[in-house]
């Protein structure tokens, strides 16, 4: 053998548990790290990046134990899966014969825990950043509200620190809580957005569903960064998902005509977009959305609007319709979205308008916490809780689909 083995002891001064060769190592090609089993449990880690930067120290996130790497001489670093030894249990690789570039793709049921209902969005968990153009190629063939793009963060990827988060968040007395770290991005059929709150849902689902072995099924938060800053998804002990976005309060519209076509001129003009007599409609603001609230919930589910007059209202990603919700009902509110703009004549259940409906409804209802209806024809429930600046959406999601997309980040070259 080309390594010198030595014995099994604790090296006092160093923390050094043993040296290991870089073979007995488990690699992960999706996010580019090394595991090795620690004997509290959890797994000793170390990165390509400090391999290929000289770097031997393995490093057990649970524990204070290290491990020396050794590698040999006939050992060349790579990325590629074939060059070591591959754990089915520590990765997310393709299986049944999927070759080892095939992205993992599902199909995600977000805001509800039934099949057929819910916002649907597709989710891909990359290994690593692909070009803008194939994404949106992508998410034209899906053809859904919204596709989903995972990829590891080029931080540290999993860690553990003491328990924080929303107020539902779980606390575990004496542990701390394992953090994954993923970029993630948003793309409808036509246009890539900012913000995706049924997106963020699917795509922590998927994490949770696809990468909890990695850390003893003990994972119960992720961070994505977005181009809305960083997101944080979490795991309930009721299996929900909390996200934890920022609030958009909505701001009283004045109909002042500034620009041709970027906004209605008037309340009949909206209301005659809407669909809906003027004297139902009791409140008009704006943050990205346009956000009408009607005083008759029956008037928001029949609602049938001109979408080429919403189109063509540039100011606004799309418009929530809103009202409380009938007295029988389980819920507070109800509301639905539409945005031909972007690409989406009525969303099924949109998370992110709830960062808009979450200050007006916790001003309106008195409350900051409250439970939410979006009266799509697939329908979805979510939980709503407005703290300071924050909007936490609370919800259940469920995967109906689950295979490997032929068509790699490398499969068309001329895609920028």
């Amino acid at each position: 053998s080309a390594f010198t083995q030595l014995p099994y002891v604790m090296d006092e001064d160093a923390g050094v548990y043993e040296d290991v060769p870089l073979e007995e190592f488990t690699y992960d090609d999706a996010d580019r790290m090394y595991y090795y089993q620690c004997p509290c449990g959890d797994m000793f880690e170390i990165s390509y990046e400090q391999l290929a930067a000289g770097e031997n120290i393995a490093h057990c996130p649970s524990c204070s134990l290290k491990v020396r790497v050794m590698k040999s001489s006939e050992v060349e670093l790579t990325m590629a899966a074939e060059s070591v030894a591959v754990s089915a249990e520590y990765s997310n690789l393709p299986k049944n014969g999927a070759a080892a570039e095939e992205p993992l793709m599902l199909h995600i049921n977000a805001f509800t825990e039934r099949h057929f209902s819910g916002n649907p969005a597709a989710v891909c968990l990359l290994r690593e950043p692909a070009k803008a153009g194939w994404m949106q190629a992508v998410a034209r063939d899906m053809n859904l509200s919204e596709t989903c793009f995972v990829t590891p963060s080029r931080d540290k990827q999993i860690r553990q620190e003491e328990p924080t988060g929303g107020p539902l968040a779980t606390q575990k007395e004496g542990m701390g809580v394992i953090i994954w770290r993923y970029e993630l991005r948003w793309f409808t059929p036509s246009v890539e957005v900012d913000l995706c709150g049924h997106g963020t849902l699917a795509a922590a689902h998927a994490l949770f569903a696809e990468k909890s072995e990695e850390a003893g099924g003990r994972c119960e938060r992720i961070e994505f960064e977005t181009r809305s800053g960083q997101l944080v998804a979490r795991r309930l002990p009721s299996g929900a998902i909390e996200l934890d976005f920022p609030s958009s309060p909505p701001q009283p519209i004045e109909f002042v005509v500034a620009k041709p076509s970027s906004a209605p001129a008037s309340l009949t003009e909206l209301a005659q977009a809407l669909g809906c007599p003027e004297q139902l409609i009791n409140w008009v603001g704006a943050s990205y959305d346009l956000l009408v609230e009607l005083s008759d919930a029956a008037a928001v589910r029949v609602a049938s609007p001109n979408l080429t007059a919403i189109a063509a209202w540039g100011n606004f990603r799309g418009i929530i319709i809103t009202a409380r919700a009938e007295s029988e009902k389980p819920y507070d509110v109800v509301s639905r979205f539409f945005g031909p703009r972007i690409g989406i004549n009525e969303d099924p259940v949109t998370g992110s308008a709830h960062c808009t409906l979450a200050p007006h409804w916790s001003a309106v209802l008195s409350k900051t916490r409250f439970s939410a209806h979006q009266a799509s024809a697939r329908g979805g429930n979510l939980e709503v809780e407005l703290v300071d600046d924050r909007v936490f959406l609370r919800g259940h999601a469920i995967t109906s689909l689950r295979g490997h997309l032929l068509a790699s980040p490398n499969v068309d070259a001329s895609l920028k």
